[in-house]
C-alpha cells in the first residue's frame, strides 16, 4: 500500500518544508489543493500554467526527494449559480490541464437546478 496526506495540514510551511516534513514521514505522496475553495497555498495553479520555468521548478524539488503529487484536489461548487460558481467551474478544468489531461472526457451524471453536472475521473498518478 501506498500512502499520502493532504498537505492542506501543512498549510504554515513553505513548499519545500512541507515536502521535507511530509518525507521525513516516511511518506512519498502528496495530495495538494490546487482549485475550488482550497487555499492552495503548496499549488498555485495559474502560476504554474502560466510559467514552464516554475512548472519544472516545482516538479524538480519533488523528483529531488523521490516523491510524486497522488492528487490535485479542486474540491468545490461549480453549479453556484454566481461568479464564484464559474471561478470554480474553472479551476477544476485548470486542475485537470495541469495534470496534463488536455483531452479529458466529460460524462453527465445529472441535470441540477441551474445547469448539468459533469464528471471528469482520471489516475493522477499516470502523469506526475
Amino acid at each position: 500500500m501506498k500512502l499520502a496526506i493532504c498537505t492542506d495540514v501543512f498549510a504554515d510551511l513553505s513548499y519545500t518544508d512541507m515536502l521535507d516534513k511530509v518525507k521525513s514521514l516516511g511518506i512519498d505522496a502528496v495530495e495538494m489543493t490546487a482549485g475550488g475553495w482550497g487555499a492552495r497555498k503548496h499549488c498555485n495553479t495559474a502560476e504554474l500554467l502560466a510559467d514552464e520555468g516554475k512548472r519544472k521548478e516545482f516538479m524538480g524539488e519533488l523528483e529531488k526527494r523521490g516523491m510524486r503529487i497522488s492528487a490535485l484536489n479542486t474540491s468545490c461548487n461549480p453549479l453556484w449559480p454566481s461568479k464564484t460558481g464559474e471561478e470554480y467551474k474553472k479551476s477544476m478544468y485548470d486542475c485537470a490541464t495541469l495534470a496534463g489531461l488536455h483531452d479529458f472526457t466529460q460524462q453527465p451524471l445529472g441535470h441540477g437546478g441551474h445547469g448539468q453536472i459533469f464528471l471528469t475521473a482520471c489516475r493522477l498518478d499516470q502523469f506526475f
